[in-house]
């Protein structure tokens, strides 16, 4: 059951809620944007588990907004200016 960043937060928010209520459930789960991940963490507490005793979740941020929502979370720092400067490195050639 994959949740991707077409869905909406309140289905990202289920669709983590009914994984998680699984029999067999992931220990981990790696997110890919901030505002998907704060739907994740409510779908893991819809269903009764404790974000970083029951799972862990990993993602990516562009500001330290996450570790004031949570601070069980893993976080990975997206540096804009490093990427679009990057971009514009392989542009240039």
């Amino acid at each position: 059951n994959t949740i991707s960043i077409d869905h909406s937060i309140e289905q990202t928010r289920m669709r983590t809620a009914q994984l998680m209520r699984r029999d067999i459930r992931p220990d981990g789960i790696i997110s890919s944007a901030a505002a998907a991940t704060l739907a994740i963490v409510a779908g893991i507490e819809d269903a009764g588990f404790k974000l970083g005793r029951d799972v862990d979740v990993v993602s990516k941020q562009s500001s330290d907004l996450l570790h004031l929502f949570r601070h069980e979370l893993l976080v990975v720092n997206e540096d804009f200016r490093l990427a679009g400067s990057e971009l514009a490195r392989s542009v240039l050639g």
